[in-house]
């Protein structure tokens, strides 16, 4: 299967994506601009999904002392804010992400994870 078949493959949003990840953009800086630092990331979560029309969104760090495994700082579940949690990367999206580069997956996410 080659990346353009296969969308685990693919370093980028396919082209009809670029306009909706531009508005995304758009739309979390306008929201991001207007409130406080102890918000931004709850606000950036919220306005990234209702963008991109995705049930969940978050914003993670990796731990100080463990590359392993990720932190969240902002989590939201269908427009809800939810509390943070902490996961192994191991067979995650993001360990294909974390230190190399962007991917994008439409759909499929559970089947491939």
């Amino acid at each position: 299967m080659s990346p353009q078949t296969n969308p685990a493959q693919q370093h980028g949003p396919p082209a009809e994506a670029s306009d909706a990840v531009r508005r995304a953009l758009a739309e979390a800086a306008a929201a991001v601009s207007s409130v406080g630092k102890d918000d931004i990331f709850q606000v950036l979560v919220l306005g990234a999904a209702r963008a991109l029309g995705v049930d969940l969104s978050f914003v993670g760090v990796l731990l100080d002392d463990r590359s392993d495994v990720i932190r969240t700082i902002a989590v939201c579940d269908r427009g809800q804010v939810l509390p943070n949690f902490e996961y192994a990367l191991k067979g995650t999206p993001c360990e294909n992400v974390v230190g190399q580069r962007f991917r994008y997956h439409a759909e499929g996410i559970q089947a491939l994870f």
